[in-house]
């Protein structure tokens, strides 16, 4: 990994102090997207302003702009870990595990029609981002001793991958009987200022410039957490969001405006799509919310989805269950 040089901004966290957070105060613009059918178990969005396409295990669910369910894009059972796409060309890019122990990339048009396969190096892909004009990705292997994160990137014309030198490289975990822990990285790429980041399981964010990856920024939180969480965290526009576990205490996401200073830390309680404490969805008022966990393909945004049968949008009733929310983040 790269040496921490004086450019990377640190920031220490009173996991103590926390505060609260209302939707309105950081986002200047809200969609709340009603599906029509649920998606199960949701890992990624791509959102194009005309249909909203759903990552989920096994498959992509597309949507049209109001929620209405239009088709299933099929990966024949293999392991899906993201989506994203080129919205000038209408191409949709979904990096899959394959059966034979490999990964690809399936390229469809928007009417869910396959056009192309294209190999990838490393046999998983963790997160995946379409910038520039090529599909930058994070992808991972593991070795006898080590858990190895790489970057990337794919020219989906000529499906050449170009990785960049640097990479990320932790021990792998021992268990007493002598087993190797081979639990994969959870992490994602985000954009802002015409900059990458990326983070792996560690406290920092990783700028990609200039085809150079370093440590842009780092959290240090003054007391005890849980290392699963160090991957949720990222750049949002001129946010930076970072989420920590607090073993007695349930979850804290501390949220920094990177000009003004301006700090959020909120603690939160619940589970995917149910939550019973945390930030308040208050455009809607359709109760808590997720937080910042998820950035979306456009800069400055990020989405989250809420299970809400029974419940309204303001005076509107939900006729389904899930409801997908877009939030364009304020300056």
């Amino acid at each position: 990994m790269p040496v921490f040089a004086q450019q990377t901004r640190v920031f220490s966290i009173d996991a103590t102090q926390t505060t609260s957070l209302k939707l309105s105060e950081i986002a200047e613009k809200v969609i709340a997207i009603p599906l029509s059918k649920d998606a199960s178990m949701i890992n990624a969005a791509f959102w194009t302003g005309d249909y909203l396409f759903l990552a989920s295990l096994r498959n992509v669910w597309q949507y049209d702009a109001h929620g209405n369910f239009i088709r299933i894009i099929p990966c024949n059972g293999n392991f899906v870990s993201g989506v994203a796409g080129d919205t000038v060309k209408k191409e949709l890019y979904i990096p899959v595990a394959t059966s034979k122990g490999g990964s690809e990339l399936w390229c469809y048009d928007f009417f869910g029609k396959l056009k192309k396969k294209v190999a990838l190096k490393y046999p998983s892909v963790v997160s995946c981002l379409y910038h520039g004009n090529v599909l930058w990705i994070l992808s991972e292997e593991f070795t006898d001793e080590k858990k190895c994160g790489f970057y990337s990137y794919v020219d989906i014309s000529t499906g050449k991958e170009t990785f960049l030198p640097q990479k990320y490289e932790i021990p792998l975990e021992i268990l007493p009987s002598g087993g190797k822990v081979l639990t994969g990285f959870v992490g994602t790429l985000s954009m802002s200022d015409n900059c990458l980041y990326a983070n792996w399981d560690d406290n920092v964010i990783w700028r990609i410039k200039n085809n150079k990856v370093e440590p842009a920024y780092k959290c240090n939180v003054t007391r005890a957490y849980l290392d699963q969480m160090y991957c949720l965290k990222g750049i949002l526009g001129n946010y930076l969001f970072f989420h920590y576990h607090l073993n007695e205490d349930g979850s804290n996401m501390y949220l920094r405006h990177l000009k003004t200073g301006k700090i959020y830390n909120v603690n939160y309680h619940g589970a995917y799509g149910n939550y019973t404490k945390g930030a308040i969805e208050d455009v809607y008022n359709s109760g808590y919310f997720a937080l910042l966990r998820e950035p979306l393909n456009k800069e400055g945004y990020f989405w989250f989805v809420k299970n809400m049968r029974g419940k309204s949008l303001g005076n509107v009733p939900v006729k389904g269950n899930q409801v997908v929310f877009i939030v364009k983040m304020k300056q």
